[in-house]
């Protein structure tokens, strides 16, 4: 092999998920080799979604860029991704004058291209067989049990009645606040404010995710409230 001849690796990185490492320059010529690398990937149906690692690649042409947009396309149609890591600063540019650095994940890397793909890997595998998931069922609810990457237990806290939740059919005496910043995750409807009466009267949809609160108020303007802190503070309840 000559040493400046493209070197494309692939490994599989779990469940769905395919790493591949790239070596040399992405130009006219190594783009050809890059794409039937990329496309004997893609073109597996076990892969839903690609890791590709560029720390050894530093140029790239728009025959490389297309590329790229070929295997998102194929990926997403079957609910996947693809991420790009360790970029060096001249494909990075590349990427973003393209307008293709908006298209799909580009992050530092290799661990962090890994976790998102797996996770939507996941995400794949679980909505193609939602229908066999464990399930609870009660008068309010039907529950399913999505299987987790970790062995701790979860927990899961409901204040108040699901039904009077799902109808939005809360009385005042029923409003129960919460320390915002201990309430990782959570649905149903709520609101932000200091006291009761304020937010009462507009109290709608809820969701907070990772530390981040959105809720549509009832005020008929139709438009989201949000709140996202940049540190923790047991000030702030929802």
């Amino acid at each position: 092999m000559k040493p400046d001849e493209l070197q494309c690796v692939s490994t599989e990185a779990g469940p769905g998920t395919v790493l591949m490492t790239v070596k040399g320059r992405l130009d006219g010529f190594g783009s050809k080799l890059f794409a039937e690398a990329v496309d004997k990937v893609v073109r597996s149906p076990e892969t839903i979604s690609v890791a590709m690692d560029l720390r050894e690649v530093g140029y790239l042409s728009s025959a490389a860029l297309r590329v790229f947009t070929v295997a998102l396309k194929k990926l997403k149609e079957r609910g996947g991704t693809l991420v790009v890591c360790n970029l060096h600063d001249y494909c990075r540019d590349v990427f973003e004058i393209s307008g293709l650095g908006t298209m799909f994940p580009i992050v530092a890397t290799q661990s962090e291209a890994l976790a998102l793909c797996l996770s939507r890997a996941q995400e794949k595998r679980i909505a193609s067989s939602w229908e066999s998931l464990e399930t609870l069922r009660t008068p309010e609810a039907t529950i399913r049990i999505v299987p987790g990457s970790t062995t701790a237990h979860g927990t899961v806290g409901i204040l108040g009645n699901v039904k009077e939740v799902l109808h939005a059919d809360l009385q005042e005496h029923q409003i129960a606040s919460k320390i915002f910043s201990e309430t990782e995750y959570s649905i149903g409807c709520g609101a932000l404010g200091d006291e009761v009466e304020d937010y009462y009267p507009i109290m709608g949809e809820m969701i907070t995710i990772g530390g981040t609160m959105v809720w549509l108020p009832t005020d008929g303007n139709d438009t989201p409230d949000f709140l996202i802190p940049r540190k923790s503070s047991r000030a702030v309840t929802i």
